[in-house]
């Protein structure tokens, strides 16, 4: 097709910024093409990027400079073609936020965002903004910008304890209100709380003073922290699927009530030092909070003592029976002297029938034998005996929320390392 004449060119280029055209472009197109092709976006152009596989996910950023899998900045979108625009609401399942990568954040404006977009297909949201924390736009304004986003039914956003996050009132993304974004979900069934653990109720520390942040709040504390330090109500959380990640202790707490989450299919739990004889108070207490829980992921690090002996691995035989996978992602743990396949089996035997068990484990979590100057030598790390497959969720790091996993896949046995 001809390249359009030079008056639509200059109209084409007025219309549609750098940031859409340099990262648009590297698609299809090679270096040259870019170059060549800059201002000539003709029809060809746009149905070539309306092809499902480049839309399904939307990659944003909130400041300069882009990173490499950024489409452009959120304040751009609104001048991106309206072919574009057809092809993000027809394919689109999944839109990305991301912040620059330098470290010095500085303050960002959302414009009008993706106000106006329409999606058909969207399911999943992703905010991966841990620092840039100060908006130039009023609260209402940057809510606005990201309104079309709220039907999804699955929130990927960070933990706000983890990144040290002082907020103003005027942040929608992290205001002093952190209900305020995931009330704004109301079909959320799919939620990960990027971080290590978070708090399943809100405690008072020895101070007596709420200084931390949970998913929920139990009776008695004062309604302005329920406001400030939660970041949803029961009713919410009761409709929840699949979550990521909570500290174990707390949701095994004895306060924790029985059906807490009666639809939970994917859970994520997380703990240091655990000894493997607390996994049966742990399963047992699982199994009634989630009663009907398909994927137990169990990430756990630092414990150089029990895990080490044979004997102690008959605790899986509490295992919920409702599982198909019992997933144990390990961190510096001593394990036994065993190859891969031997260590999977070692665990299965114990477990009820019709969980499989997966691992994944690190290169610290070497085999360990009696013996040596301090009582335990390092062996060799497990042998790969080319038996079991890598994990179900790779080329993830985990099993992630809302990728709807096959029950065959769920049903062979895996071993994965870092």
């Amino acid at each position: 097709m001809a390249s359009p004449a030079p008056m639509a060119a200059e109209h084409q280029q007025a219309s549609l910024p750098d940031d859409v055209l340099a990262h648009v472009l590297e698609y299809l197109c090679t270096l040259n093409d870019i170059a060549a092709r800059r201002w000539c976006l003709n029809k060809a152009w746009l149905k070539a990027h309306a092809a499902p596989v480049h839309w399904r996910t939307l990659t944003l950023a909130i400041n300069l400079p882009l990173g490499d899998d950024d489409h452009c900045l959120v304040s751009a979108w609104e001048r991106a073609p309206q072919q574009l625009r057809l092809a993000v609401e027809r394919h689109t399942r999944h839109v990305e936020f991301t912040e620059c990568a330098s470290r010095d954040k500085p303050p960002y404006s959302l414009g009008r965002g993706l106000a106006g977009q329409r999606f058909s297909r969207l399911q999943k949201v992703t905010i991966d903004i841990l620092f840039a924390t100060k908006c130039l736009q009023h609260y209402d304004d940057e809510a606005a910008a990201l309104s079309p986003l709220f039907g999804a039914g699955c929130l990927v956003a960070p933990f706000l304890e983890w990144n040290g996050w002082q907020g103003t009132e005027e942040s929608f993304l992290y205001g002093q209100q952190p209900r305020a974004l995931y009330k704004k979900f109301p079909n959320l069934r799919r939620l990960e709380l990027a971080g290590i653990g978070a708090d399943l109720f809100l405690r008072p520390d020895q101070s007596g003073q709420y200084s931390s942040y949970a998913l929920l709040a139990p009776e008695g504390v004062p309604a302005d922290m329920v406001q400030t330090r939660t970041l949803m109500d029961r009713e919410q959380a009761a409709q929840l699927v699949e979550l990521r990640t909570l500290g174990l202790a707390d949701i095994v707490h004895a306060s924790t009530p029985a059906g807490l989450f009666p639809h939970m299919t994917l859970l994520e739990l997380w703990e240091s030092f655990l000894p493997l004889y607390q996994l049966q108070t742990a399963f047992t207490r699982v199994h009634a909070i989630c009663p009907v829980l398909e994927i137990l992921i169990l990430q756990l690090d630092s414990e150089y003592d029990t895990w080490a002996d044979e004997s102690n691995y008959s605790v899986f035989a509490h295992a919920p029976r409702s599982l198909k996978a019992l997933v144990l992602v390990l961190q510096s743990t001593k394990i036994p002297n065993l190859t891969r396949s031997q260590y999977v089996a070692l665990i299965q035997r114990h477990v009820p029938a019709g969980v499989q068990v997966h691992i994944k484990i690190d290169e610290k979590s070497v085999s360990w034998s009696m013996g040596g100057r301090h009582g335990w030598t390092a062996l060799e790390p497990w042998e790969d005996d080319g038996v079991l497959p890598k994990g179900f969720w790779e080329p993830a790091q985990f099993p992630e929320v809302g990728e709807f996993y096959d029950d065959a896949v769920l049903a062979r046995a895996s071993f994965s390392e870092w």
